[in-house]
């Protein structure tokens, strides 16, 4: 049954998601008719604001669902934080091993270079 509740998510998922980050890309006054210019030019704020879009549009269709079809609470998903500090600061830790191991990898094989390191 669980595999159905995914089958029936997926199609208004992508709509929903997909009409969020349409409307940030209006918003941010992309033409649609040389999209492959506009894709190239895209700044990093701009990258910023399509993914939260991307964002609020996921977590609206996976609220709904959870609500209307699980009738469930939002909540009992898993996102509360309540004792759950150690999990954090070990996932964080986690997280930043592996950015940090990946980094020095690139750097070790050339495949990237630290151009310029501004801290705030």
């Amino acid at each position: 049954l669980g595999y159905l509740n995914v089958l029936l998510l997926v199609l208004p998922y992508l709509l929903v998601v997909g009409a969020f980050q349409f409307f940030a890309f209006t918003l941010l006054g992309f033409d649609f008719h040389n999209l492959k210019e506009a894709q190239e030019n895209v700044t990093t704020f701009q990258h910023l604001i399509i993914s939260v879009f991307g964002l609020v549009g996921s977590v609206a269709i996976i609220y709904l669902f959870r609500i209307k079809l699980d009738e469930k609470s939002f909540m009992s998903l898993g996102l509360s934080i309540k004792k759950r500090g150690r999990e954090i600061i070990l996932g964080l830790s986690i997280g930043i091993l592996v950015m940090v191991f990946l980094l020095a990898i690139l750097l070790t094989l050339g495949f990237t270079e630290i151009v310029d390191f501004i801290l705030i």
